[in-house]
């Protein structure tokens, strides 16, 4: 799920703006054999899966979808930190995901970070504006789950002391 709105430069990826409501997507990211844990490895000109991650599909939709895909469904939640780009947070979630050996989905919640060190008070109120729609994905995720069912969500911030 993303709070961000569509990069125009950029087809099939979202940028630093703001959106007027939220985006629903379902993602199929390949993890390349080699892969080592800690690292993603970037494509560097065209995608390879047997090189680097890659985004194999991506289909959109709508709320009443997703919250029908997720219902029952084993998840995990990221929510990244300041200072992470759109491609980035994606392919931080399969990294992740690989590397814990998760059991269950993957689910991302990405919101409007301009994606540098010099945009910390943008991106604060990206995330800031960002909170209604992440309280709904949490609701979403847990909703008819009993306590011995939890959904683990891994938040991450970036800060300079």
């Amino acid at each position: 799920m993303t709070t961000r709105a569509p990069d125009a430069d950029a087809p099939d990826a979202f940028g630093a703006a703001p959106a007027a409501r939220p985006t629903w997507l379902e993602y199929d990211v390949s993890v390349p054999p080699g892969h080592q844990p800690g690292k993603i490895e970037w494509p560097d000109g065209g995608s390879d899966p047997a090189r680097n991650f890659t985004v194999r599909s991506r289909t959109a939709l709508s709320r009443d979808a997703f919250a029908h895909k997720v219902a029952g469904m084993r998840a995990g939640l990221y929510i990244h930190g300041f200072n992470t780009r759109y491609p980035e947070a994606l392919f931080r979630t399969a990294q992740l995901s690989a590397d814990a050996h998760m059991e269950g989905k993957p689910v991302l919640f990405t919101w409007p970070s301009a994606g540098h060190a010099a945009a910390y008070l943008a991106d604060r109120d990206a995330s800031d504006f960002s909170r209604a729609a992440l309280a709904d994905l949490l609701e979403m995720l847990t909703r008819g789950r009993r306590l011995s069912d939890p959904v683990p969500v891994l938040a991450h911030s970036w800060a300079r002391g």
